[in-house]
């Protein structure tokens, strides 16, 4: 109101006035007019508005399974008639049209967008005989996989999308998780929470993010492995030297004794049995689902780290920290690795391809393998990582880049390499692949 009132000042005649006079009221009208030049412009789609440079903003997108929830700041304007948005994929050079929608939605939803593709989009403001210049461009990559990481830090676990950009849960009240198992069929997760020096917490979580009463309570839980198809999760818990089965809804199947120090457990999700690597006995043990146990490894083992089964003929690949070997449904040594190891703390297995993944502690690495045993990948960027899974969709790899504060995304050839979140000590991660078969 002001300024419109001072504008129309420089209108008014100075005749007549004495030559003092005409002096202060030229200063004061100069100033008016620097005022009126300068006055930040309110339109949000005027291109000299300082603030929004013409552009519609806050544009934000999330991609889950085959659809892209895109929002944006709401634009008061009396005069607009629609929002456009604008599309492009990676094989397109140039943005297209995708839709006009009514401009007080303010979100829309893209369905049944390909997988695996990164799709960029744009708005724009339209009037009856304008469009604005487009917003910044905002980038996501649908895919039918979850990601659960566990942000020790602030004692929460978090469900990320398949890209890794959004965070779409989060739930608090965790101490320390070192462990996260996702199930693919019903969404949920298992999550390995140390409350103190002698006790720790099995805890079941909803796709929403809602922990499901009770817990379970253990002594001292090390490690889980979720048989994908029945949901059952094995345990190892080396306070009483058993592994625990436990059925979809919580309940305790059965408890294994004879174990002096189970330190991790995989389930063979063609068959179900569970592999048992006991540092204690040096050997790795074959659990069948009714709890009897199966064959035994033929080597003696001296300083047990990993196993991590194959479900390709009945298979296990096993860390002897500074060794690596596959082991044969009768439990012999069938395929060693000729790479030298300091540490290997942990393995996964991609049961689409047999390839192996391998963090070595102590050498700070992180290896990929094939079959035949030949290392394809090493990436050296990391310090002391503590877990990973892989992405049986696109054969990525997430992985805990623990003294790094950060973790990391891998690409299955190795060539991209990005951050997903920095955060204090990320110990635990897991993939929530889509169902098998």
């Amino acid at each position: 109101m002001f300024n419109f009132f001072a504008c129309g000042l420089v209108n008014w005649r100075t005749s007549g006035t004495n030559m003092r006079g005409k002096k202060i009221l030229f200063g004061f009208l100069s100033l008016l007019v620097l005022t009126c030049a300068d006055r930040d412009r309110i339109n949000p789609l005027d291109p000299d508005n300082p603030v929004t440079l013409g552009r519609p903003s806050g544009l934000r997108a999330v991609a889950i399974n085959d659809t892209v929830f895109l929002q944006w700041d709401r634009l008061a304007l009396d005069d607009l008639v629609a929002i456009q948005i604008y599309r492009r994929t990676d094989d397109q050079a140039d943005f297209t049209p995708l839709i006009r929608v009514d401009p007080a939605a303010g979100s829309f939803e893209d369905v049944g967008v390909t997988f695996g593709v990164n799709h960029f989009y744009q708005i724009s403001g339209v009037g009856s005989d304008f469009e604005s210049l487009r917003s910044d461009q905002i980038e996501v990559e649908p895919g039918p996989t979850f990601n659960w990481i566990a942000d020790n830090l602030d004692r929460r676990l978090l469900k990320l999308s398949h890209d890794t950009k959004s965070i779409l849960e989060s739930t608090f009240g965790f101490l320390t998780v070192i462990d996260v198992e996702p199930n693919p069929v019903n969404g949920e997760v298992w999550a390995l929470d140390l409350v103190g020096f002698a006790r720790g917490d099995v805890v079941r979580v909803s796709p929403n993010g809602e922990v499901v009463l009770p817990l379970i309570r253990f002594t001292n839980p090390t490690d889980a492995a979720i048989h994908n198809s029945s949901g059952s999760l094995w345990v190892a818990d080396t306070g009483d030297s058993s592994v625990v089965k436990i059925d979809a809804e919580g309940v305790v199947q059965l408890r294994v004794t004879g174990f002096v120090q189970p330190i991790s457990v995989s389930v063979d999700q063609s068959t179900g049995t569970c592999w048992v690597a006991d540092r204690g006995l040096g050997q790795v043990v074959q659990i069948n689902e009714d709890g009897t146990r199966g064959a035994v490894s033929q080597t003696n083992f001296r300083a047990l780290k990993s196993v991590s089964t194959t479900s390709n003929g009945g298979t296990a690949w096993v860390s002897d920290s500074t060794a690596v070997v596959r082991l044969n449904a009768q439990g012999s040594v069938e395929t060693v690795l000729t790479e030298q190891f300091s540490h290997a703390f942990k393995l996964a297995t991609n049961r689409k391809t047999g390839e192996l993944w391998v963090l070595d502690w102590g050498l700070s690495t992180v290896s990929k393998f094939l079959v035949t045993g030949e290392r394809v990948l090493n990436v050296a960027d990391v310090a002391n990582p503590e877990d990973l899974s892989i992405n049986l969709f696109d054969g990525s790899c997430l992985v805990a880049d623990t003294l790094n504060d950060r973790v990391l995304w891998i690409a299955a050839d190795g060539q991209s390499v990005r951050v997903v979140r920095e955060m204090r000590r990320p110990i635990a991660l897991g993939v929530q692949n889509e169902p098998e078969g």
